[in-house]
């Protein structure tokens, strides 16, 4: 960011009127006479406030005030009038213990009071930024890099006992029990198509009738006989549900052409 509004103590412009009166413009005219006021209320110097004649000091404090603004969020000067806001810049020191500590004595001498204390140009506040403990990339300390091989090897044992602790815990499945079992269609029918559930415990299937349509039949494997579910006339291609609880069939329906 560029501030591009220094320089206001040789300006020349119109008076206006905003809103707020601390940032309100003064005279305008013949800036660096003395006995004439030129500038900002809230950004003014106090040899700026009185009148006097001014120099580039004087905008060495109008940075100062700016910078002080930006580091703490409100102006180094308030009041509710104008002249109110000229009195505390030529009387009152602003509140420096609320800027970062690392930068403060910069600050500090930007707007000191008596503009003999202060920069004389504002190249020395750059090299001020630049090389002095004031600046706060002065205090950063580089950081050496770590080494990755320590956290490489904790993740690669959290994992595993992550895995060996899930291994131990984990349920051990039941042994499913051996089933021998004789399949024997019902009387006087035919064992069509067949289904056994996932758990391997039932069969589905279907017969064929030469009088009848055929039908759906269920078997526990652990019974001797298949028992008949009504309403299932027609049915072919039986299926069992992934849970094994419910069965499927096909029903195949015919179309009459006009």
């Amino acid at each position: 960011m560029k501030v591009l509004d220094f320089g206001l103590a040789k300006a020349f412009g119109e008076d206006t009127a905003p809103a707020d009166n601390s940032l309100s413009p003064t005279i305008t005219r013949d800036a660096t006479r003395a006995g004439v006021i030129l500038g900002t209320a809230a950004y003014m110097s106090p040899e700026q406030a009185r009148g006097k004649t001014v120099d580039k000091r004087s905008d060495i404090f109008s940075f100062g005030s700016v910078l002080y603004e930006m580091l703490t969020g409100a102006p180094a000067f308030e009041g509710e009038m104008i002249s109110d806001v000229l009195a505390a810049v030529i009387k009152t020191e602003p509140e420096l213990s609320r800027v970062p500590a690392v930068i403060r004595p910069l600050v500090k001498r930007c707007m000191d009071k008596n503009p003999h204390e202060r920069f004389r140009d504002i190249g020395d506040v750059r090299y001020e930024l630049a090389r002095s403990p004031s600046s706060p990339s002065a205090y950063v300390t580089p950081r050496a890099p770590r080494s990755l091989w320590p956290m490489a090897v904790g993740a690669v044992a959290a994992f595993v006992f992550g895995i060996a602790l899930w291994w131990t815990s984990a349920p051990t499945p039941s042994p499913m029990p051996l089933i021998r079992a004789t399949i024997l269609p019902p009387d006087g029918t035919l064992i069509s198509e067949l289904a056994l559930s996932r758990d391997g415990t039932r069969l589905a299937f279907t017969d064929e009738r030469v009088e009848e349509r055929r039908r759906l039949w269920v078997r526990p494997l652990g019974a001797i006989d298949a028992v008949p579910l009504e309403g299932t006339e027609g049915a072919q291609l039986p299926f069992w549900s992934p849970e094994g609880r419910s069965v499927g069939f096909c029903l195949r329906t015919t179309r009459s052409r006009l």
